[in-house]
């Protein structure tokens, strides 16, 4: 009788570790587009996009999850662009300010995850 050798826990250990780092790479990738295409640039010091940041992938209930957006202190602001806001001016609603920077980052980036991950599987191969 033959016996094979059980190397799943190797194989989920090469998965896990490819998609850390396709995801590191993709989220850092979108933060960077974000801050690079934010309206308020000229304000880099105390202005929002210096809030755009790219956290860490880890694992949270049995799947690898990266973020990037408006994390820190003062980033829920970026909500207020993306969406826009509502302000009465005298008898009027206005919507303002709407410049979306977090989604179009993600819309150029995120389809190069698939392709990021096949590598980084391969290159742990």
């Amino acid at each position: 009788m033959k016996v094979t050798e059980w190397n799943g826990d190797k194989l989920l250990a090469r998965v896990i570790a490819a998609e850390h780092a396709a995801t590191d790479e993709t989220t850092s990738a979108a933060a960077d587009i974000a801050e690079s295409i934010h309206p308020w640039k000229a304000h880099k010091a105390t202005g929002l996009e210096s809030q755009v940041i790219s956290e860490p992938a880890e694992v949270d209930t049995g799947a690898v999850v990266g973020r990037f957006g408006t994390t820190r202190r003062r980033g829920f602001y970026g909500l207020f662009l993306e969406k826009g806001w509502e302000h009465a001016d005298k008898s009027d609603v206005v919507l303002e300010f709407e410049r979306p920077f977090l989604r179009p980052a993600g819309d150029l980036e995120f389809p190069l995850y698939p392709p990021r991950l096949k590598l980084e599987y391969e290159k742990r191969g």
